[in-house]
């Protein structure tokens, strides 16, 4: 019998690296618990928005 697999969102959130989902738009659709641990941004902060808005503006040309 093949285990059943734990929902992904839990499995990604036990990853130590920051791990985030964006859309063809570059909008962010989720982020593991480590995002927020590593770049200091809570999902309710960041979710909706693109991610290159969380670049800063020096280093987005590049």
């Amino acid at each position: 019998m093949i285990p059943k697999l734990p929902p992904l969102a839990d499995v990604l959130n036990l990853m130590p690296d920051a791990v985030c989902v964006v859309d063809a738009d570059g909008r962010l659709l989720y982020v593991n618990a480590s995002f927020e641990q590593i770049l200091g941004y809570a999902p309710t902060e960041v979710l909706g928005r693109r991610i290159f808005e969380l670049v800063h503006p020096d280093d987005r040309a590049a």
